[in-house]
């Protein structure tokens, strides 16, 4: 959590490594991941799903069954051909768990699908890789309540599969619902960390002001 300028806004991407980062070190499964490099993270177990899905998050030209299983299409190429039956037979799959409407309709492109349906299909594209870590940034950021519901037990399943799951969000009832912990950030720098009975919504925000907070061990 933290207001805008507090350096929640990148940090997840430079985990991921979308957004170059100076310094530090960034591990996975004990082993350091390169600082700008996408797809080393990908091949660590790593998903991130950007807050601007239009611009950096999809490709809303392409159809929404090559968005979904664009990051990984070794399970459908056959030698030298691409076996797009079993693509799409994949992609209605996922288009039938997440309820993505149209229904059925993998062939559109992405910009014509509503914002919340464009967000499941991008949840799908992360989930059907089983990842270890999820980086999501503002997830349900303009979808409606329904669309919320569906993706918030979207990420609580993946939680109780063995998942990391960390949310970055400006919606700090989203995070006192979803999230066992809350980092504070002022300034690039942690500034109160939060759990349990003390992640409210109300806590979280006065910690992000820099009122009074509560700081756990």
């Amino acid at each position: 959590a933290g207001i805008t300028g507090s350096g929640r806004e990148s940090l997840l991407g430079m985990v991921f490594g979308a957004v170059p980062r100076l310094g530090g070190v960034v591990e996975a499964g004990g082993r350091p991941l390169p600082p700008y490099d996408p797809r080393a993270a990908i091949v660590a177990g790593l998903a991130y799903l950007p807050p601007d899905r239009k611009t950096t998050g999809a490709m809303m030209g392409l159809s929404a069954r090559e968005n979904l299983s664009i990051c990984e299409l070794r399970p459908f190429w056959s030698r030298l051909l691409l076996r797009q039956k079993a693509e799409r037979a994949h992609a209605r799959q996922w288009f039938d768990r997440l309820g993505v409407r149209p229904a059925g309709a993998i062939e559109k492109n992405l910009a014509t699908f509503s914002g919340g349906n464009q967000q499941k299909v991008l949840f799908a594209k992360w989930l059907r890789l089983s990842p270890a870590v999820f980086l999501l940034d503002e997830p349900t950021q303009g979808v409606d309540v329904g669309t919320k519901a569906v993706l918030h037990r979207q990420l609580l399943g993946a939680a109780a599969a063995g998942a990391a799951v960390i949310v970055s969000s400006s919606d700090l009832e989203e995070l006192a619902a979803l999230c066992h912990r809350v980092l504070v950030l002022r300034a690039g720098r942690v500034a109160a960390e939060l759990d349990g009975s003390s992640a409210t919504s109300a806590a979280i925000s006065r910690a992000s002001l820099g009122g009074p907070e509560v700081l756990t061990a």
